[in-house]
């Protein structure tokens, strides 16, 4: 269905009536919970149902790339990745992604791991997630969420979906408070406290620019109430847009409850719009890899030089020297000694091998193997030094084999 701006009557909806599902209801009506058959089969939607609608049609200007956004790497991972592992563990029955813009790139990526909803035209999110309409119909809830949120976690997912089953309220959404909220939507509360709307940073005025409480775009919805809500949403903003965040101030008006849960470190539903945010939050994953690796037991000798991709599996009393790269589902062993300098990619270390200054794609290091050239020096005259300018490249072989490259 096409959002179109409403000139007179609110159109009636039959969301409002007395079928009004996860517990919600209109003025007058109980906010008593409803009960229902859970069922993860699709295609046998009951009350409990819960959808996961992603967004991911949107051009992503600003990042200039030939690739969509939320395709680009993180720490070796497309960020989109990040989100649907996240929602796979988050007791969701049925995710759907919203595509647009390289629609075949996302389709590519994830293949059939989704179903996807195709939004022709980029009208703004509250269109989107109306293109999920009839994919999804009418009963069960849903969680909305952005492809370019990759830090979310599964935890916070289950979170936001159990606060909003026992809050009984119409719409459930995260938020944060952060130091700098500039470009982003504004929680607008009133004297009680109560979540009134939601206004974007191009549409706020003065004193709503000074609020530090922010919209993170993640909801949770009872699907009768979402697109009832969506029906009712209007463009006239600086945007020209259907905001989904317009629902809020909407449910308000209409009597209905808003429910928000906070996050407490905002860097989890930090988006990724731009090159530069891009690289802001791989130093925040990558920060957060080392030090899971090194509570797990293992030694880096310099964390800000090592860069170890999320799919790393690294054992314990390994020591990994200044300078290296891990990249890939590389897997290493315990008590391996990894050299400053090494690049490892895709690649299996057994334990207690060592490398020194090795380059190492697609191969299997056997255990107790000693791969690289290393130079020892003491007491000698500068003309009878050594030539010891040499790495050792590793590449596609069975166990292991090395070639000296000046």
């Amino acid at each position: 269905m096409t959002l179109m701006p409403h000139t007179g009557t609110i159109p009636s909806s039959p969301a409002l009536g007395s079928n009004l599902l996860c517990g919600l209801s209109a003025p007058g009506i109980s906010l008593g919970h409803q009960q229902g058959t859970p069922c993860k089969k699709k295609g046998v939607i009951t009350m409990n149902h819960t959808f996961a609608i992603v967004l991911a049609a949107g051009r992503g200007t600003r990042m200039n790339s030939d690739t969509h956004k939320v395709l680009h790497p993180l720490c070796g991972k497309p960020m989109m990745r990040y989100v649907i592992d996240s929602l796979k563990t988050a007791e969701i029955d049925r995710l759907l992604v919203v595509i647009g813009a390289h629609a075949e790139q996302i389709k590519e990526e994830l293949g059939l791991e989704t179903e996807y909803v195709l939004q022709e035209r980029q009208l703004g999110t509250g269109h989107a997630v109306m293109q999920a309409r009839q994919s999804i119909g009418l009963t069960g809830c849903t969680l909305v969420c952005n492809g370019d949120t990759p830090l979310v976690t599964s935890d916070t997912y289950k979170s936001l979906l159990s606060a909003h089953q026992q809050s009984g309220a119409a719409i459930t959404m995260v938020t944060a408070t952060v130091d700098n909220p500039s470009g982003l939507g504004r929680v607008v509360r009133n004297d009680m406290g109560e979540v009134i709307r939601v206004v974007e940073e191009k549409d706020a005025t003065a004193a709503e620019k000074m609020i530090h409480e922010i919209n993170s775009g993640l909801y949770c919805f009872a699907n009768s109430v979402l697109f009832s809500l969506l029906e009712q949403v209007r463009n006239d903003n600086a945007q020209g847009e259907y905001y989904l965040t317009d629902c809020i101030h909407i449910a308000k008006a209409m009597g209905l409850p808003v429910h928000t849960v906070s996050v407490a470190d905002p860097y989890e539903i930090s988006g990724i719009n731009d090159r530069i945010q891009l690289a802001q939050l791989e130093k925040k994953l990558r920060n957060t890899i080392n030090e899971t690796h090194m509570k797990n037991g293992v030694t880096l000798i310099d964390p800000d030089t090592t860069y170890i991709d999320a799919a790393v599996s690294i054992g314990k009393d390994t020591v990994i020297g200044p300078g290296v790269t891990v990249s890939g589902a590389t897997t290493i062993g315990k008590n391996c000694f990894i050299g400053p300098g090494c690049l490892i990619d895709c690649s299996i270390v057994g334990e207690r091998a060592a490398l020194h200054q090795a380059i190492v794609r697609n191969t299997v290091i056997a255990e107790d193997e000693t791969v690289g050239f290393v130079a020892g020096v003491s007491t000698a005259s500068p003309a009878s030094l050594p030539q010891a300018n040499y790495a050792v490249h590793v590449q596609t072989n069975p166990l292991y084999a090395n070639s000296r490259q000046a």
